[in-house]
């Protein structure tokens, strides 16, 4: 699966394709699709907008990002439709490296939509996308007989356009590094109307300049060459299997300097590049990562490469590196007069760690554990049960009655939860998954089709340990691949399709069957831009009268509150522009009118979306909300709000969790300037306290709201599942390690 995050959003996810069963996405590389027509003024520095919603979402609308795979195919990961497209296959096997002009800024304005693809059978195929998004062969570049390992483009004539005036460095499996140059061709070739064939007019001519032979050091086997990176002047950096990052002159060949990556000779994966082109960072079987910076002395021209530090933030092998723009780390999206650079590094131990190009070396090193954007955990809260989706089928889990004498649950081992599994055999992943509330309907979707299935449960003194699904047949129609689906009652589904279409479909049973018929469908909710993000979350108010939306992306029409009647669905209100992104909304209450939204900044407000207006709770906090009258301990908090729930029983409360923590905000008391922490000894207490002269002790006036829990780690869902009764499901870190391989034996110093 492919997952799309926001560094400026906390890390949020903003869409997730869950992928095919048997195709795993090996390289990626995105493609601005931009031209000058189409460019637009951004808003003044400092401020935030529905102006700048709207224009960062048209840029992202505008974006595609292109992945290959090892089974020979090529394809647009659509986001904005949950799954893969212009499926294409490569013709020279499997597909090992892959890049475009966008990743080196050489668009020159009017992007050329172009992309290069290393093959396994050691050609290069250059390809553009068409207006109708669908992949068109440009050329072929036959040029070795090894596999292409890996792939730099770049552009060094001035004034050309197009494919016309760029240079391909390609590292193949012979131990060499290959250039190949694109020069005007003076003779027109005829268009050609076959799709996986088609040759562009005035394409240009590759022509080989020069190879490279890597040294081997007296191995057998050639060097592979894992990485490159071309940088604007000319320089070629590589990295190989022998552990070295090396720098070449493009131009002529010759070897400018060499690195040791590691002792060990292991394998150096990955390579990135500074925006300003002095910094480049390495690593790979060895998770030491390096950088090497390029001397600032104006007077020389041939300025000198040093390695200047190293860290060891990973445990495993790093298979990526990758350096964003970060505008602003509070979440808010606020444009930055000096945006910050970020390194990005990932591999086999799951979890993303980023650092600051600036002052790498006397910067930390922060870590974002592997936990889903969307996780798919469900409760049918009067059977009493927990439905896990994996990638393949489904777990269903009990949970233990309440004792009547004590009014409290019966402590239940947890190997004695699992009520039964369900297998689903498919060429697709499943992407989301529900059950009613009864426990008798669940309803899973794939990326080809929804499926409906009746439990059959069985229960004896009050526990249910076993289960028989069947299958509901649906028609054809009703089969449409969803990315959310959430039953409102017993009998009503609604579905958020991929191609955006939200229905309400009706299931009741006739005679011995059940019979499923769709009430309602409607678009109501998306905005008029193309490629807009679909709806990813529903969340129902109490009374399931009414219901709410959560689609990705920026702007207006981000969230929706529905009437969910008898025989139709009607939209009744939508969330307006705020100063940051929407993370989550809730409703509070059962019958309540008031709506809870909670911004990727911890930035919270409560609307009454009857009356289209914010609370008198919200309006005295101010609108919109400003960073001063948030909680430090909240505004500074690394990970992103993904949840509201509220309890049943006190409806002027809601919880705010993260993946790590939830906050309870209580609407008839002020926002205090810090929190009241739970345990008050925790590790992160400390750390959140340290440096607060302000801070006031857990039993201080300022903390009688906006408790902040941490005993909780890796959360992949919480909610009440009755007054008073709430259920928090974990992913302990320590059972991840468990399941990754070992890592490389490095010689520590004193063992």
């Amino acid at each position: 699966g492919v997952e799309l995050k926001s560094p400026d959003e906390k890390w949020k996810s903003v869409a997730t394709i869950a992928g095919m069963t048997e195709k795993t996405v090996d390289v990626m590389s995105w493609m601005c699709c931009t031209c000058t027509k189409n460019k637009q003024a951004t808003t003044e520095p400092g401020r935030y907008s529905s102006v700048f919603h709207k224009t960062s979402t048209e840029i992202h609308a505008r974006r595609r990002l292109l992945g290959g795979s090892k089974d020979g195919t090529l394809f647009v990961i659509d986001f904005a439709s949950g799954g893969f497209s212009a499926m294409t296959g490569s013709g020279g096997g499997g597909v090992f490296s892959m890049a475009s002009l966008c990743g080196t800024r050489c668009c020159k304005g009017d992007c050329p939509r172009l992309l290069a693809a290393g093959c396994e059978d050691g050609s290069v195929r250059v390809y553009r996308l068409s207006e109708d998004e669908m992949l068109d062969l440009v050329s072929t570049i036959p040029c070795a007989s090894g596999p292409i390992l890996s792939i730099a483009w770049r552009r060094f004539e001035t004034g050309t356009v197009g494919i016309q005036g760029t240079t391909l460095f390609v590292g193949v499996a012979d131990g060499t590094i290959r250039r190949f140059d694109c020069h005007s061709e003076q003779t027109n070739r005829t268009s050609s109307s076959i799709r996986t064939g088609k040759v562009l007019e005035s394409s240009g001519t590759w022509k080989s300049s020069h190879r490279i032979t890597v040294e081997s050091f007296g191995r057998a086997t050639p060097t592979r060459i894992w990485a490159l990176v071309a940088l604007s002047d000319g320089t070629l950096a590589s990295a190989d299997s022998l552990g070295h990052v090396q720098l070449w002159d493009g131009h002529s060949g010759t070897l400018i300097a060499s690195f040791e990556q590691n002792e060990y000779k292991a394998d150096v994966f990955a390579l990135a590049a500074t925006p300003d082109e002095n910094g480049l960072f390495a690593c790979g079987i060895d998770s030491r990562l390096i950088h090497l910076e390029r001397q600032t002395d104006t007077r020389n021209d041939n300025r000198k490469w040093v390695l200047t530090s190293s860290k060891r933030p990973h445990t495993h092998d790093v298979k990526a590196l990758a350096i964003v723009r970060l505008r602003d780390p509070k979440g808010s999206l606020k444009p930055r007069n000096e945006p910050m650079d970020m390194l990005c590094s990932g591999g086999v131990d799951i979890k993303l760690c980023t650092h600051l190009t600036r002052g790498f070396r006397r910067t930390g090193t922060r870590t974002w554990y592997p936990c889903p954007g969307k996780p798919k955990v469900y409760l049918a809260k009067k059977a009493r049960l927990v439905m896990l989706v994996r990638e393949n089928g489904i777990d269903l889990h009990t949970l233990a009655p309440v004792d009547k004498k004590t009014q409290r649950p019966i402590a239940l081992p947890e190997e004695e939860t699992l009520v039964g599994t369900m297998d689903i055999n498919s060429l697709y992943n499943v992407v989301c998954g529900d059950i009613s509330d009864d426990g008798k309907l669940l309803a899973v979707s794939n990326g080809s089709k929804l499926l409906l299935f009746e439990t059959n449960c069985e229960e004896e003194d009050g526990f249910v340990h076993d289960f028989s699904p069947s299958q509901i047949q649906l028609e054809k129609t009703l089969e449409a691949p969803c990315l959310a689906v959430k039953f409102l009652s017993n009998e009503t589904l609604i579905c958020s399709c991929m191609n955006g279409e939200l229905r309400t479909l009706h299931v009741k049973p006739e005679g011995e069957t059940m019979t499923v018929k769709m009430i309602n469908s409607t678009r109501d909710h998306l905005p008029k831009e193309p490629n807009a993000f679909p709806v990813h979350s529903v969340c129902c108010r109490g009374d399931e009268k009414y219901f709410v939306t959560l689609r990705g992306g920026t702007g207006s029409d981000v969230a929706s509150v529905f009437l969910n009647g008898p025989d139709d669905t009607k939209l009744v209100w939508a969330v307006p522009p705020l100063d940051a992104p929407i993370s989550s909304v809730g409703f509070l209450g059962k019958s309540s009118s008031y709506l809870a939204v909670v911004c990727t900044n911890f930035a919270f407000y409560v609307f009454d979306f009857i009356e289209g207006k914010l609370s008198s709770w919200s309006e005295k906090n101010g609108f919109p909300m400003s960073t001063t009258s948030i909680p430090h301990e909240l505004e500074h908090t690394a990970e992103c709000p993904i949840r509201i729930v509220a309890n049943p029983s006190a409806p002027h409360k809601f919880l705010v969790g993260t993946y790590g923590s939830f906050t309870v905000i209580n609407t008839e008391l002020g926002i205090p300037s810090s929190c009241k922490i739970h345990p008050h000894n925790h590790l992160k207490a400390n750390w959140r306290k340290r440096g607060r002269a302000d801070y006031e002790p857990e039993n201080g006036p300022k903390s009688s709201n906006c408790a902040l829990c941490l005993r909780y780690t890796g959360m992949l869902a919480m909610d009440f599942i009755s007054p008073n009764e709430m259920v928090i499901v974990e992913k302990l870190w320590l059972d991840v390690m468990r399941d990754l391989p070992d890592a490389l034996n490095r010689k520590i110093y004193g063992t």
